[in-house]
């Protein structure tokens, strides 16, 4: 089985790898961006959809996978400007609009 992260592919279908080299980021300016700017181009999912899940307390990519159902599309090559999937916005969104630090890890867990 492929690893999620590897060279071989996320699980998402795009079929590469997606993190940004360290310190830069080559996505839209999330601040300038409107609410209602897509972050998810495969399922549908907005800037302000993110911000609300970020405001509930995901305070990783993982967590906001799961409360807002991004990168679970099957064309995200296609489908995004950049020809990758929104991790690297999700990311990034969270640099910009995390207000509170993320909770200590649980005791055996990683928080996701």
């Amino acid at each position: 089985m492929d690893d999620m992260k590897g060279e071989s592919g996320c699980g998402c279908g795009c079929g590469h790898h997606h993190a940004s080299p360290a310190g830069t980021y080559d996505g839209p300016d999330w601040n300038a961006e409107s609410q209602d700017a897509l972050v998810c181009h495969c399922m549908g999912v907005t800037k302000g959809q993110v911000l609300e899940a970020i405001d509930k307390g995901a305070y990783t990519v993982p967590l906001l996978k799961i409360m807002t159902g991004t990168v679970h599309g099957q064309d995200c090559k296609n489908k995004h400007p950049l020809g990758r999937t929104c991790e690297v916005d999700l990311e990034q969104l969270i640099r910009l609009y995390q207000k509170e630090p993320p909770p200590l890890e649980p005791k055996g867990g990683c928080g996701c």
